[in-house]
């Protein structure tokens, strides 16, 4: 016995003392919080047939966005990608200033707006909005793939507006219908959340800005 109480007698010393309150049992219950930043994905066609008049309206456009969203959210964080055939994260000075030659592959920049998305920004913490401007120049063959990235983008977002932005002095004819503006067409009764706009000049931009994010 004697043996057993200086065993005790140690062990009791080798462990931290532990009072009644330590080990009562506690629950915790999850509440949520409501997401208090958010990401403005700022896509743009960037080639050739985007003239200097096609990106001044997107400009607006994103401006406006971006100043009607700091206004919702403590802190919002707003990501530029430009795409001709290929698509890249860039500045904001690359993003409106840079002009490039080539072909269109609209997919190339809603994939690279995926793959950001999945890399930093999660969902559960951040609530996404992406504007989309082009004037609706596509490779045919690109179609497919086009679908296919937005249907895995645009139920991530809270709000999705593709902008477009041909305008009367473009190589198209006014009233054709694009290439990008027939694929989100065929989107538009599935997702609530996409929002298709035309803004042929910057005279348009505030107009079309008010309609579309009025309070329903």
């Amino acid at each position: 016995i004697e043996i057993e109480i200086s065993s005790l007698r140690k062990r009791r010393l080798a462990i931290a003392y532990i009072d009644q309150v330590d080990v009562r049992y506690k629950r915790h219950t999850q509440v949520p919080l409501p997401n208090s930043q958010a990401v403005v994905f700022c896509l743009m066609d960037v080639s050739g047939s985007m003239g200097q008049n096609e990106k001044d309206t997107a400009k607006r456009f994103f401006l406006l966005l971006y100043l009607f969203l700091q206004r919702k959210y403590k802190k919002v964080d707003i990501v530029f990608v430009k795409h001709t055939t290929d698509a890249a994260e860039c500045t904001e000075h690359e993003f409106f200033y840079g002009q490039e030659n080539g072909g269109t592959m609209v997919s190339t920049g809603v994939k690279c707006v995926n793959d950001i998305l999945n890399d930093r920004y999660p969902l559960d913490a951040w609530n996404v909005y992406t504007v989309q401007a082009s004037d609706g120049d596509n490779f045919s063959n690109d179609n497919d793939d086009l679908r296919t990235q937005l249907e895995i983008l645009i139920p991530k977002c809270q709000y999705y507006v593709y902008n477009e932005v041909l305008q009367a002095t473009s190589y198209s004819t006014v009233g054709h219908v694009t290439n990008v503006f027939e694929v989100m067409n065929k989107l538009r009764d599935e997702y609530t959340n996409l929002s298709i706009v035309s803004i042929p000049s910057i005279d348009n931009v505030v107009s079309t800005f008010r309609k579309i994010f009025s309070k329903k």
